[in-house]
């Protein structure tokens, strides 16, 4: 069983705590679970840090239709980013 923690959209912002300026930092979390058998369910679980399996399906249908869409194309680029982590757990398919 796997615990899996994602941020996007982190923003920066120096605010004033206590009389002293602080850096903090704002971002959407994304918090799954999920068991891992597998190099292919390690893949899943990466991909759904970011993509909800409505969202894939949305971005595939779209590189159906323009294999350039700029959505289309970093969806796969962080789909590779995915199987590459996920060769520090499993070996290559």
């Amino acid at each position: 069983l796997y615990e899996f923690i994602g941020h996007q959209n982190v923003v920066q912002e120096v605010i004033e705590r206590d009389g002293e300026q602080v850096t903090v930092y704002n971002s959407d979390m994304t918090h799954i679970t999920a068991r891992i058998n597998s190099r292919d369910d390690m893949i899943v679980a990466l991909i759904r840090l970011r993509y909800t399996q409505d969202a894939e399906f949305a971005l595939i249908n779209k590189g159906i239709a323009d294999s350039t869409n700029t959505e289309y194309v970093a969806y796969r680029d962080y789909v590779a980013t995915c199987k590459t982590q996920a060769n520090t757990y499993y070996e290559e398919a």
